[in-house]
């Protein structure tokens, strides 16, 4: 059974010198690797590289793409963490309720 991975993707190394300032050390998988580093194959081996995982804030509360984020007004539904931005589906709504934020 293998290893599940961290959330996140390798990111594209453009030149050598990105390896360099994102090095961290060799690894075999993800949990080799401190923090939200991942083991990326780059070259010769595998390296731990910053993940390219995107969040979202809102409210001060961060969170994790793909994540359920509560609505900011009454006017929305199924907030999502997507791509580093909330989405959410508007619904209708009477003009007095458009700006009441939920407590």
């Amino acid at each position: 059974m293998a290893c599940p991975g961290k959330d996140g993707s390798c990111p594209v190394l453009k030149e050598k010198r990105d390896v360099a300032d994102s090095f961290d050390r060799k690894c075999s998988f993800d949990y080799d690797c401190p923090g939200v580093k991942k083991c990326c194959l780059k070259g010769r081996g595998n390296l731990c590289l910053t993940s390219t995982r995107k969040t979202c804030t809102r409210n001060g509360i961060i969170y994790k793409e793909g994540e359920s984020v509560p609505p900011n007004g009454k006017c929305q539904t199924g907030c999502k963490c997507q791509a580093g931005e909330v989405n959410c589906l508007l619904i209708p709504c009477f003009p007095d309720e458009r700006d009441i934020p939920l407590a």
